[in-house]
């Protein structure tokens, strides 16, 4: 059920109308984006000092399991962590930065196709 549309450069409106500032019911708010400019699925983080290990890791998914157990551990043994990618490129983010990993996508394509897991992600810091 929604009661209102915005465009997404009146983000600042649906919240306003969220937050109680304006003082109309809603129900549900979308924000529509027309989506002509392509967005970023693919972030590097070069100021990011990545280790020089033996195993390097691309993951795909960042789920409660890999967080709570397959992370830990591949950076107790000192892993490289080089490439994730989860549907939530926000996700993927939170991730990368708690971990070290040098760069975050919301697209698995970014972590498969990425050329430096086998020869080394110290390249990512360029």
């Amino acid at each position: 059920m929604i009661s209102h549309r915005f465009p997404i450069e009146r983000g600042e409106e649906a919240y306003k109308l969220i937050s109680g500032e304006t003082k109309e019911p809603y129900l549900g708010i979308v924000l529509e984006y027309d989506g002509k400019k392509e967005l970023e699925t693919d972030l590097r983080f070069t100021s990011q000092a990545v280790s020089k290990a033996r195993v390097r890791v691309g993951m795909i998914g960042a789920g409660s399991y890999a967080k709570k157990f397959l992370l830990p551990n591949l950076k107790s043994c000192k892993a490289e962590f080089c490439s994730i990618a989860t549907a939530s490129g926000v996700t993927a983010h939170d991730v990368a930065k708690q971990y070290g990993f040098a760069a975050a996508a919301s697209e698995a394509r970014d972590v498969i196709g990425d050329p430096y897991i086998e020869s080394g992600c110290d390249r990512h810091a360029a």
